[in-house]
Formats: C-alpha cells, structure tokens, sequence
C-alpha cells in the first residue's frame, strides 16, 4: 500500500497539469477559488477525494474499533 501511495504522489505532478482556462485568456478568473468551485473538473476531483477520504477515515475507524473490541474480551 506504501509503495502505490509513493508512486501515486510521484506522479501527480503529471497528473496535475493545468487545463486551458487557467490562463485567463477566455475571460475566467484562473487561479482563483472560484475557478475551482464553479468548474466542473474541479468539482469531481474534488467530490472524489472527499469521497474516497471519507471512506478510508470510516475503514479505520471501524478497524480500530474492532481491535477495542477484541482487547476488551
């Protein structure tokens, strides 16, 4: 799991280049917050990693329950 996190974070700044728009030749505000909250590509990347967050933080805190309760008996 280590080694996809390092390959993963090794690569994002492949994954991460900018879009046309960032610019602000075709009028939008670019590097600004409201760039990012008002274009959908932002949204979904932003909703995934919420999501996905929010997913591990609910696993570990079930397997970390699971060993309170296993201490316990």
């Amino acid at each position: 799991m280590k080694k996809i996190f390092i390959l993963l974070l090794l690569n994002s700044p492949l994954m991460l280049l900018a879009h046309p728009g960032h610019d602000g030749a075709d009028g939008s505000d670019g590097y600004t917050i409201i760039h990012s909250l008002t274009h959908v590509d932002h949204l979904l990347v932003s909703g995934i990693s919420l999501a996905i967050l929010a997913l591990v933080w609910l696993a570990k805190s079930k397997r970390s329950k699971l060993s309170i309760e296993k201490c316990n008996q």
